[in-house]
């Protein structure tokens, strides 16, 4: 399709983990209109890194990225509805873009002779821990069966899984009304021009399926970063289900977050503290395909600016906590996150 465009690239083939980080470190971006993978979306997530840690990092936004379906997941895609590759090419090909934010990071990890090191990572994605990240985990032994790998080791962590106990802390983009309806009329309008979950109706069919939900937030003010007299909110407690979330779309079968949106300033925190049946909480797992899972009594809903995860357990002491960074797997003692606005662009079709 490129060739019948008219369109000139070159084709570069990774040869092992973290070759297309090396790629984005080294490319010569005057030479190039867009960088784009044909993956997942962990392949995009290590040029995505590679790139924002060069120095001339504030051109990276002048580089458009793009993402051709063939992995998974495919989180990102189903967010920009491109879940098919030859939407995601023709996205491509029509040269059209818009802003992404993206979740800045830091990891604190094992380092050489039982140090502790702190890693900046950037995320597009999602960020997951407790649940999620020990699916993940889990699944990769079973990368054979495909997409229905997710729903087999899903299963087998509600029943046998571990809890995680855990300090979060969050600063609210929003102050928070338990009064006022839910969802919040911000979250109704139109974030962007190009925005998946502004076109599909999703924002109202949602909004009519969950008005008389209890755990009811609404936005009175935005607090700012470090606002003086501004504490966190903190949770601390046993947690079964923690997700920061940069999209709607954790991968293309898991609407995780129905009110994020690729460019909005916000992460979107869903969390599911210890509590809930094992019945309980699996009744909610068919309903994530459709976004209506946030209907649950037991779940918790935050669009925020930054967040802390600093779990309490052995596997923290020794480094050893499970984490899932946009599919990529990784041990921690803590993390911390930090959405920074419209940092990079991405192809897109020009009707969402």
């Amino acid at each position: 399709m490129f060739d019948l465009a008219g369109i000139n690239y070159i084709v570069m083939e990774t040869q092992h983990n973290g070759h297309a980080k090396e790629i984005g470190k080294s490319l010569n971006l005057s030479e190039f209109r867009g960088a784009v993978t044909v993956s997942g979306d962990g392949l995009l997530y290590e040029l995505l890194n590679g790139l924002l840690e060069r120095e001339d990092r504030e051109n990276v936004v002048k580089l458009p990225l793009g993402i051709i379906p063939g992995g998974t997941g495919n989180g990102l895609a189903a967010a920009l509805n491109a879940a098919n590759p030859i939407a995601a090419t023709l996205a491509i090909i029509k040269g059209s873009t818009r802003l992404l934010d993206i979740l800045e990071i830091r990891v604190c990890q094992n380092g050489e002779n039982n140090t502790q090191k702190i890693n900046k990572l950037y995320s597009f994605l999602q960020v997951s821990w407790g649940f999620v990240s020990d699916l993940e985990f889990m699944s990769e032994n079973f990368r054979w069966l495909g997409p229905a790998r997710t729903n087999f080791a899903g299963v087998y962590q509600i029943f046998a899984g571990d809890k995680h106990r855990a300090k979060i802390s969050f600063y609210p983009l929003y102050n928070m009304d338990v009064n006022s309806t839910f969802p919040p009329t911000l979250y109704q309008t139109q974030c962007g021009t190009k925005c998946i979950c502004c076109k599909t109706n999703k924002i109202t069919s949602l909004s009519n399926s969950v008005k008389d939900v209890s755990y009811q937030i609404t936005p009175t003010r935005i607090i700012e970063d470090n606002q003086e007299g501004v504490a966190p909110r903190v949770i601390e407690c046993d947690i079964n289900f923690f997700m920061a979330c940069n999209t709607a779309w954790a991968d293309q079968n898991t609407f995780m977050a129905p009110w994020a949106h690729t460019n909005d300033g916000a992460i979107d925190l869903v969390i599911v503290r210890s509590g809930p049946s094992k019945l309980e909480f699996l009744t909610i797992m068919p309903k994530i395909e459709y976004g209506t899972h946030i209907t649950a009594p037991f779940l918790e809903y935050y669009k925020v600016k930054r967040f802390k995860i600093e779990p309490i357990s052995i596997e923290q002491q020794t480094g050893k906590e499970k984490l899932d960074i946009d599919g990529e797997l990784m041990y921690m003692y803590w993390i911390e996150g930090v959405i920074r606005p419209g940092l990079c662009s991405i192809f897109c079709l020009d009707q969402l």
